[in-house]
């Protein structure tokens, strides 16, 4: 019993963070149950946050009052997908290769801070599957790459570094993680094009 019990606390102080290779748990709100729309809208909850928050703060209310038309997903991608990589993969599984099975033409993704950051990676990553990422209050990186970005001029003035091919991070092991993955983010957001 006492081995049981020291297991649970152990799970328990991980918190999500066991679960990153489980399927992200998902809310639905279909627009219309007896007529599937063509287009989804996916929520991606900030850092500490669950998919019943966009729920509780109303924020599903205030889409539908304004008539998006989409079916719309709230996500549990909780600091775990993020913190061990998977979200990227888990977002192609779990999200957009149903959506496209069960006949949604668009995906739009909307995230706030930490979600913000999953949307526009996202984004960059499978720019064929998705139409689109609204961003609120993302975090995009510390004020140290910020700040960098600023003193260049700006997003499309800046460079990444040596360690990025334009695409990609190439340089050594020991330096990628965090750092590395805005950079990236940021790397492939100087290339795009103005809508």
């Amino acid at each position: 019993m006492r081995r049981a019990l020291s297991l649970l606390s152990v799970a328990a102080l991980c918190g999500g963070c066991w679960k990153v290779t489980v399927p992200i748990g998902q809310r639905r709100y279909a627009l219309d149950a007896a007529r599937p729309q063509r287009c989804l809208l996916v929520l991606l909850p900030g850092f500490g946050d669950a998919a019943r928050r966009f729920e509780k703060e109303g924020f599903v209310a205030a889409l539908r009052r304004a008539r998006v038309a989409a079916d719309i997903v709230a996500l549990e991608a909780h600091f775990g997908y993020y913190r061990s990589g998977v979200l990227m993969t888990r977002l192609e599984h779990d999200v957009l290769r149903p959506a496209r099975a069960r006949g949604y033409r668009r995906v739009w993704l909307l995230g706030i801070s930490m979600g913000g950051a999953g949307a526009f990676g996202a984004a960059g990553t499978y720019p064929d599957r998705v139409a689109g990422a609204m961003l609120v209050a993302p975090y995009l990186g510390d004020g140290e790459l910020l700040d960098e970005i600023a003193r260049a001029g700006g997003p499309r003035r800046w460079h990444p570094g040596a360690d990025f091919d334009g695409e990609r991070f190439v340089g050594p092991r020991r330096a990628r993680g965090r750092a590395a993955h805005f950079r990236a983010l940021w790397s492939w957001a100087r290339r795009q094009r103005r809508s």
